[in-house]
């Protein structure tokens, strides 16, 4: 090799070196400057509910309730404070880095127990221990590789960016699966400002919406994902007639509007509803997830099936990260 040759590729070599070094020393600052969800005083949700494990984690005694009230936004200007950030009392792109703890298999305490809420969410089924055991663990790297992150089994920053829905890869839920078979992912209240916020004529039953939901263990969620694509809320269609969450045809026994059953209010429409996904869908079929159930609640002859899981799916994410406007 000649000396001019050898000169050029030096300087290839050394380029390559530098610009290598560049990404090394960028690659920690993603999760840093990447969108992270806000919250604040009137939040609520399970992201909410993250961040207060978190704060308990950095050693503040407060309820762990989804629900981000006085305590919490005191909590988080105390965590602010003493870790040098703009005190604002809200957590965004400057304090989830920061708040976040990072938890892998032998981690316990409340830092695990946010985990473990949060990829339940998602679709997996731990048990909420606080214990970051073999299972935790397995479940962590199906969801970092379903939704293309490092598979390492640690709970850090990028992994919690993707949980709480501020990264690009942050939808998808467990392996994708979307369980609708699941404790509650929001609270009653958070329904009632959903239904407020669309000027739905179900206004004010956000309770009865949630409490059926454990009574059928059936995430709330999806019942309301469910009745924003069918009727915008009960605003829509024969759902103003019907006060059906589900558009639910008619049948035997049931007072019927063209085709549809009827009901004599909205709480009554959402325990039938509740009562065919847990009857008929999960418990005769088999269906748990929201793949496996919209083919069949709303076949491609009536409707567009893959938008229909879409829509589904987006509200889900949206709600479940403590935004309502989807």
């Amino acid at each position: 090799m000649n000396k001019q040759l050898l000169h050029r590729f030096g300087g290839f070599a050394l380029l390559f070196l530098i610009l290598s070094s560049v990404m090394l020393v960028m690659q920690p600052a993603i999760a840093q400057a990447a969108s992270w969800p806000a919250y604040s005083r009137g939040s609520n949700g399970e992201n909410v509910r993250s961040l207060q494990y978190m704060l308990r984690q950095h050693g503040y005694n407060i309820a762990a309730d989804g629900d981000f009230g006085p305590n919490t936004e005191s909590a988080v200007r105390s965590f602010q404070s003493s870790h040098g950030l703009g005190v604002d009392g809200v957590v965004g792109s400057q304090t989830w880095p920061r708040l976040i703890v990072n938890t892998q298999q032998g981690s316990k305490g409340n830092a695990v127990f946010a985990l473990q809420r949060q990829l339940n969410a998602h679709g997996f089924s731990l048990s909420i221990d606080g214990d970051f055991g073999s299972h935790t663990g397995a479940a962590v790297r199906q969801y970092q590789s379903s939704h293309g992150l490092t598979v390492d089994g640690v709970a850090g920053p990028n992994t919690w960016l993707s949980l709480l829905g501020g990264g690009s890869n942050g939808g998808g839920g467990g392996g994708g699966s979307y369980n609708v078979s699941h404790s509650p992912t929001i609270s009653a209240g958070f329904i009632n400002q959903v239904l407020a916020y669309y000027g739905s004529p179900a206004q004010g039953t956000g309770q009865a919406l949630y409490n059926y939901g454990v009574s059928y263990n059936i995430d709330p969620v999806y019942a309301l994902a469910f009745f924003r694509i069918e009727s915008s809320f009960g605003k829509t269609g024969v759902a103003r007639v019907t006060k059906s969450l589900g558009n639910i045809r008619c049948a035997s026994g049931y007072t019927c509007y063209q085709g549809f059953r009827k009901y004599s209010s909205w709480e009554a429409g959402y325990a039938d509803y509740y009562s065919l996904i847990r009857n008929y869908y999960i418990n005769r079929r088999g269906l748990t997830t929201v793949d496996q159930i919209v083919p069949v609640y709303a076949p491609a002859s009536e409707n567009n099936v893959s938008n229909y899981i879409h829509e589904v799916k987006k509200a889900v994410d949206t709600w479940r990260a403590g935004r309502i406007q989807v």
